[in-house]
């Protein structure tokens, strides 16, 4: 009896085990993807991001734009933000230096954009006894032609780089601004009904890429996620988890998953469009499976659409209170009113005196 359940036990560890499905975290435009408020707002939403991860237990890698590491006469500080994802045991990679699309990019500028993208990560990498070693391009863009896609590859060989695509990306720069406008705004019940709608369609395409997968695979893979280093993520990122644990996710790292064999295919794929890494590999009816693929609903547009056009004035406080002023700047601040009102004086000063002339 009790052999017989020892043996059931096994089973049940085994079917377990096989049903449990796996996920890498990638997270793109570090230190800040777009809108940027602020240092400070950075380093906060960076600090609660690894913090969050940390506790957790969820490995992750941060792809950078270093042009934004040199921004500003901040590149300490934001240097340093670098430094707190690799000193909690996280991974960084090269995303370029101003985050330059590929196909509409000429070559040899391409080359610069690779090598000047690498210098404070690889340094930082380097300091803690790590390698830079993945690359991921900007829009997911490796070639409009076959040329250009060779070249590519054949630049990453020379460099050393392993070229680090996704799987899975849902659209969270969308949702971000439409968070960030009720965030900004005050608007609480705004901020929910944004999360859940990003967090619904995310896992619409996470059923989608699954389905996906049984087809081109033949059998489950790690998934690669990209999302990005922005608010949305960064105070919601236990519901984005639970998410994947509800459906017996395991998250793992991009080393762990690029190990399967499926990401050892040849990419065939040559088009001005970034896409998945399954579309890629999937030869057969590509254009038929694109077009199930999960879209943004109107509103969902809509409401981006709005926060585009708000985003200027919502974002205004903000990055005023963020923003680390110099003594130079104080001085220009406080005396602006009144040049502003000087020059109202000066023009209207100027036209009665030439109605004066006139009469």
């Amino acid at each position: 009896m009790r052999f017989l359940i020892l043996f059931l036990n096994l089973l049940l560890v085994q079917a377990s085990s096989f049903g449990q499905k796996q996920i890498a975290l990638t997270f793109d435009d570090l230190p800040m993807a777009l809108p940027r408020i602020s240092l400070q707002h950075t380093i906060d939403l960076n600090k609660k991001l690894v913090a969050g991860l940390k506790n957790q237990h969820v490995p992750a890698i941060g792809f950078v734009n270093e042009g934004e590491i040199t921004a500003e006469d901040e590149t300490d500080e934001r240097v340093g933000v670098l430094k707190l994802w690799v000193q909690a045991g996280f991974d960084l990679g090269n995303h370029t230096i101003h985050h330059v699309d590929y196909n509409a990019t000429p070559y040899n500028i391409f080359v610069e954009e690779l090598n000047q993208g690498a210098i404070y990560t690889r340094k930082v990498l380097q300091e803690h006894n790590k390698e830079l070693k993945y690359f991921r391009p900007p829009f997911l863009s490796t070639g409009s032609t076959l040329e250009k896609k060779e070249k590519l590859e054949k630049l990453l060989r020379d460099s050393g780089y392993i070229m680090a695509l996704s799987t899975i990306e849902s659209s969270d720069f969308t949702f971000n601004l439409i968070y960030l406008k009720a965030k900004f705004e005050g608007d609480s019940v705004k901020m929910r009904i944004a999360v859940k709608s990003y967090l619904d369609f995310t896992e619409k395409k996470l059923l989608y890429f699954e389905n996906l997968t049984e087809k081109v695979a033949g059998s489950a893979i790690p998934q690669i996620l990209l999302v990005h280093v922005n608010d949305i993520n960064a105070d919601n990122l236990n519901a984005l988890l639970n998410l994947f644990k509800a459906h017996n996710y395991e998250f793992i790292s991009l080393d762990k998953a690029l190990e399967n064999p499926f990401y050892h295919r040849k990419d065939t794929y040559v088009n001005k469009r970034g896409i998945s890494w399954i579309h890629r590999l999937n030869l057969e009816n590509r254009k038929v499976l694109m077009k199930q693929e999960p879209k943004l609903t109107k509103e969902i547009k809509k409401q981006n659409s709005v926060a585009k056009q708000d985003q200027f004035f919502f974002l205004l406080k903000a990055r005023i209170l963020g923003y680390n002023y110099s003594i130079l700047d104080i001085i220009l601040i406080s005396i602006a009113p009144f040049i502003f009102i000087l020059v109202i004086y000066l023009i209207i000063a100027r036209r009665k005196r030439k109605n004066y002339q006139l009469q």
